[in-house]
């Protein structure tokens, strides 16, 4: 008979522990892009992409201006107390202040690690009474460790982030809003890249089944499949464009266990670029938390349209391949092991 598994519980982190200063140490972790990822999966976009930190409107400054995959301008208020009139109140001349190339700001993200009755009812009444294109979003964020005795570690601490307040059928409403928009190109570079990745999805969806459905993209590159994992690592499948030089099939790691997942991937690189019949490409950005495995089609324009069908040839031959040789190899990994040895490492650091 098996002994009956042990747990952990969690314990909850003072926020200042881990960021002493808002504008210095919170705004800035909150900007960086595998964080913002954080706030795009809980609000159901795609992605979020920081444009400006601390950006003047008026004699205020904004903590953090961000777009998602279509361009919509969000604006970032965040504080380490519990909600106050004082934020409240920014948060209103902000959406009255800010506009970049015609594009004015459109959702209001207010983060602090409580809010208070009031506050939640201003902004439920905001969202009610404010035109309907602006939106008010109230998150709160908490961080916590496994509980135990020892100093504070920001590497054995997990930030969590509560959609507390948000409009009425927001996920709806996002889901139509990216559809049209990427159905709609706004000019003429997003209308080749709907083109050419129509084409290639074209010829991709006969041969590859999960790219059925998939709408094609207003930019240099598209994704295909989620090849595994799960909140703690995401293994996605992508054709990109190279700055119009070169093509690429990737498998795009990201996720707090991206780099050990990674690791664990490259060390079975022999048995992968054998059955590629090629050497992939193991590449591991020091200065980003992410990582890809990839191979390259070098000397190529997407804007060749002589070369236009042997590139999407290539593609196709190579998202399936990539598929062929990643999943199993993704399935086989043992996340909860990466984790523990992940948790391991840095309680050492």
């Amino acid at each position: 008979m098996s002994l009956p598994v042990t747990l952990g519980r969690l314990a909850p982190v003072p926020l200042r522990a881990i960021w002493p200063d808002e504008a210095r140490d919170f705004t800035p972790w909150l900007a960086q892009s595998d964080n913002l990822e954080l706030l795009a999966d809980l609000l159901g976009c795609s992605t979020l992409e920081a444009l400006a930190v601390e950006q003047a409107v008026g004699r205020y400054a904004a903590d953090i201006l961000v777009q998602d995959a279509d361009g919509r301008l969000m604006l970032i208020e965040n504080q380490l107390e519990p909600s106050d009139h004082n934020h409240l109140g920014q948060i209103l001349t902000y959406t009255a202040g800010i506009q970049i190339d015609d594009r004015k700001v459109k959702d209001i993200i207010w983060i602090a690690p409580e809010f208070r009755e009031e506050h939640r009812a201003a902004v439920d009444w905001l969202n009610a009474h404010t035109p309907e294109e602006i939106n008010f979003f109230a998150i709160e964020v908490s961080v916590c460790r496994l509980a135990g005795e020892g100093p504070i570690k920001a590497s054995e601490c997990a930030p969590n982030f509560t959609l507390v307040c948000s409009p009425n059928n927001w996920s709806r409403a996002m889901a139509r809003a990216s559809k049209a928009s990427a159905q709609t190109p706004a000019n003429d570079t997003q209308k080749f890249w709907m083109g050419y990745w129509q084409h290639y999805l074209a010829k991709l969806t006969p041969l590859y089944a999960n790219a059925a459905g998939r709408t094609p993209y207003k930019d240099g590159w598209q994704t295909v499949d989620q090849l595994g994992g799960d909140r703690r690592v995401r293994f996605h499948l992508a054709a990109v464009s190279i700055r119009d030089q070169k093509l690429r099939i990737e498998v795009y790691i990201s996720g707090p266990l991206a780099k050990a997942a990674f690791a664990a991937l490259e060390q079975q690189r022999a048995v992968l670029d054998s059955a590629a019949g090629l050497p992939l490409c193991y590449e591991n950005d020091l200065q980003r938390k992410s990582a890809r495995i990839a191979v390259y089609l070098d000397n190529q324009s997407a804007r060749n349209e002589a070369a236009r069908e042997r590139q999407v040839s290539w593609l196709v031959e190579w998202t399936i391949k990539m598929a062929q040789i990643m999943r199993p190899a993704i399935a086989a990994l043992d996340l909860d092991k990466l984790e523990q040895e992940s948790f391991a490492i840095a309680a050492e650091a």
